[in-house]
């Protein structure tokens, strides 16, 4: 296998690509709001709850932005909870958050 088909196989999917930039859009929006790092998954779960909610009220009629912002934000949450998962310092450090509700 040669460089190039390696570079291939390592490159993400157009669809991955995408999703990516528009989390983190999203993510760059909110940069004033610190220490999702710190937040504990129950906490990070309960915005969970409240964004699908968000997304629940959105699908009842508004734009395909609006939805796409509403699932990037589930997204970006998902992702805070995997990364403070496999990132076992997060664990030890006290909870502090402006993300938190």
């Amino acid at each position: 296998m040669n460089q190039q088909q390696i570079d291939a196989l390592l490159s993400p999917r157009p669809l991955v690509s995408w999703w990516a930039q528009q989390m983190e859009r999203v993510l760059r929006r909110n940069d004033f709001k610190r220490g999702w790092e710190q937040m504990r998954h129950w906490a990070i779960h309960k915005r969970l709850v409240l964004e699908l909610e968000e997304l629940t009220q959105a699908l009842a009629g508004t734009s395909d932005a609006n939805l796409i912002d509403e699932l990037v934000d589930i997204s970006n949450y998902c992702a805070f909870m995997a990364w403070n998962l496999t990132h076992s310092e997060v664990r030890s450090r006290p909870h502090e958050s402006n993300w938190n509700v």
